[in-house]
């Protein structure tokens, strides 16, 4: 569910940086990639134990 979450967010930022290029929205768009890398690594390391 918050993968689910997560990726609708970084959708919403990616249109949002297309829309208007600014360093705020792609700065924030970072960080929801940052965390989302973050949240599926705590994933797989948890599937696999």
């Amino acid at each position: 569910m918050k993968a689910e979450i997560l990726s609708a967010e970084i959708a919403r930022r990616k249109a949002r940086v297309r829309e208007a290029p600014n360093p705020e929205h792609t700065t924030k768009l970072q960080q929801s990639e940052a965390k989302n890398d973050k949240a599926q690594g705590c994933v797989r390391k948890g599937s696999s134990s």
